[in-house]
């Protein structure tokens, strides 16, 4: 893999799920999702890309491989309860990695009773939520992952949303959080996802 040929972004088709999974686990290593395996994470990008509110785009190096990836959905609480109604099928395929390791199952439970609690929320107007934002190591400060968020905020507002939100960890992710602020995204609020796990939502205008 070449990191100094050009990089090309463009949607994501439908059969590069798989791809996009292993995509994942190499930008993030040691992490939840990532933990639960490149079959269950193929699955959830499958969820996007066929969402009607999905979006999900790639970055492609000349050779055709792909080095970065950005996921999310317009109309948050419908995909949310498009991912409930796909949860047996999501947590038999998580089923290998939850067994490993019991806290995981339970973080995976905790994970689904909010996706529930998501999906019955209504927003005041239309929003997207960038889920997902991934660039392979060896591609790292090339500007691919600005180039990603701005395509998906532009899609974002095609698509009717006003907003574009999107959480990170607070503590310990610095240099993401001077990402996000770069970009022009404003802290909306900080909250405890679980306990000792505090995270930044970050928000931004998607109007055109």
């Amino acid at each position: 893999m070449d990191a100094t040929q050009p990089v090309a972004c463009r949607e994501a088709a439908s059969s590069e799920s798989a791809e996009i999974a292993r995509l994942h686990v190499l930008a993030f290593p040691g992490f939840f999702l990532a933990a639960l395996g490149p079959r269950f994470l193929a699955r959830y990008y499958q969820d996007v890309i066929d969402y009607p509110g999905g979006i999900c785009c790639v970055a492609e190096e000349a050779a055709g491989r792909l080095v970065g990836l950005v996921a999310g959905f317009v109309d948050p609480p419908a995909f949310y309860a498009r991912l409930r109604a796909d949860r047996v099928r999501l947590g038999l395929l998580a089923l290998p990695a939850l067994v490993r390791d019991p806290a995981k199952a339970a973080r995976f439970a905790a994970n689904y009773r909010r996706a529930g609690a998501a999906a019955r929320l209504r927003p005041e107007e239309p929003t997207a939520e960038l889920a997902s934002l991934g660039v392979h190591p060896a591609f790292a400060r090339r500007g691919i992952g600005e180039r990603l968020v701005r395509r998906f905020v532009a899609e974002a507002g095609r698509r009717g949303a006003g907003t574009v939100t999107l959480t990170t960890d607070a503590d310990g992710n610095d240099g993401v959080n001077r990402f996000y602020a770069k970009l022009g995204f404003t802290l909306a609020r900080r909250f405890d996802a679980q306990p000792g796990r505090p995270l930044n939502e970050y928000s931004i205008s998607a109007a055109r």
